[in-house]
């Protein structure tokens, strides 16, 4: 995966957050696991 790969799933991470309304710094719905990606979170 380049780096440029990298910044486009960052991009459409932060759009998908936006849109429900989910906050990077307390995640609700998609959490970022570092060095592996991301999930979904259960509630």
């Amino acid at each position: 995966m380049t780096a440029r790969d990298e910044r486009v799933l960052e991009v459409h991470m932060g759009n998908l957050r936006k849109r429900l309304g989910d906050s990077p710094r307390s995640p609700r719905w998609v959490q970022t696991v570092r060095g592996v990606g991301y999930r979904l979170t259960p509630q």
